[in-house]
C-alpha cells in the first residue's frame, strides 16, 4: 500500500499528487486507486475540478481499479448521491456507508459489471465474510433512507443551504484567525490558525454551549462540521454566533 499527498494537503498540488500516484502505477504492483472525492477527516479538503478526472485516466492507462469512497460525500451530505458521478467521469467502484442508513449501520459497494464480476467465481459469495451481510432489518432501513433523501429532495436542501452556511461562516469569522473555510454542501471545514491545541479547546468551548464539534485535518487544526441535512437555518445562524464568539473571546 502506498499513500499520494493529497491536493490541497500540506501544499500539496495537483501535479505533485497526481505524479505520485503515476510513479506507483508504473511500478505494477498497485490494482486500485482509493481516493476520496473530498478528504473528509483530512479536514473537508475540496481538490480542484479535474483531479478525479485526471486520476480516472492513470487508472485506466495502467490498468488499475479506481475506488471512490463515498462515505462520507454520498447520500447527500456533499449536495449529491455520489459526487464523483457529477464529475466527468465514472469509478469502477463506490463505497457508501453512515448516511446509508440514517444511523443504523450499514454499507454498500457498488461497481461496473467488468469490476464486480471477479466475485462470479465464486458463487456471488464473498471472499471477506461478516455475520450481518444482507441483514433484512439493515437493508430495509437503507431502502427506507435512500426514499426519504429523494422524496424530501435533501440532495438539492443540501447543497443550497450548506453554499448559505459557508458564506454566513466566511463573513463571521473575518478577522478571528481562521485559515481556511470550504467544502461542499453541509460537509464543511474551518481550519484554524494556532493548530491542535487552539482547534481543540475551541471544539469544546463551543461543546459547552450544547455544539458538537469534531477536528480534523492533517495536524488537527480544522473544525469539520457535518450537520444533519434537515438542519433549520436558525440552528445553522445560531452555531455560527456560537462559533464567533468562540473565537472572539479567546486568547492564543
Amino acid at each position: 500500500m502506498s499513500f499520494a499527498p493529497f491536493p490541497g494537503v500540506n501544499g500539496a498540488t495537483v501535479e505533485q499528487s497526481l505524479e505520485a500516484a503515476r510513479a506507483f502505477l508504473a511500478a505494477g504492483d498497485h490494482g486500485a486507486v482509493i481516493v476520496e472525492p473530498i478528504l473528509g477527516r483530512g479536514g473537508c479538503v475540496v481538490p480542484p475540478y479535474g483531479f478525479l478526472e485526471e486520476l480516472r485516466a492513470l487508472c485506466t492507462q495502467s490498468g488499475a481499479l479506481l475506488i471512490c469512497d463515498e462515505v462520507w460525500t454520498g447520500c447527500g451530505r456533499a449536495g449529491t448521491m455520489a459526487l464523483s458521478l457529477t464529475q466527468s467521469l465514472l469509478p469502477d467502484m463506490i463505497c457508501l456507508g453512515k448516511a446509508l442508513g440514517g444511523g443504523f449501520p450499514i454499507s454498500a459497494c457498488i461497481g461496473r459489471e467488468s469490476a464486480m464480476s471477479g466475485w462470479g467465481r465464486l458463487g456471488g459469495t464473498a471472499v471477506h465474510t461478516a455475520t450481518h451481510f444482507g441483514l433484512p432489518l439493515g437493508c430495509t432501513v437503507a431502502l427506507t433512507a435512500l426514499d426519504m433523501l429523494a422524496e424530501d429532495d435533501l440532495f438539492a436542501r443540501a447543497e443550497t443551504i450548506g453554499t448559505w452556511f459557508m458564506l454566513e461562516l466566511r463573513e463571521a469569522l473575518v478577522g478571528l484567525g481562521v485559515r481556511r473555510i470550504d467544502g461542499r454542501g453541509l460537509m464543511i471545514g474551518v481550519e484554524l490558525e494556532g493548530g491542535a491545541a487552539r482547534a481543540l479547546a475551541v471544539s469544546r468551548r463551543v461543546l459547552a454551549s450544547g455544539w458538537i464539534v469534531l477536528t480534523g485535518g492533517a495536524d488537527g487544526a480544522t473544525l469539520t462540521l457535518t450537520p444533519a441535512l434537515t438542519i433549520s437555518q436558525d440552528l445553522l445562524e445560531a452555531f455560527v454566533a456560537t462559533l464567533a464568539k468562540a473565537l472572539r473571546n479567546e486568547k492564543w
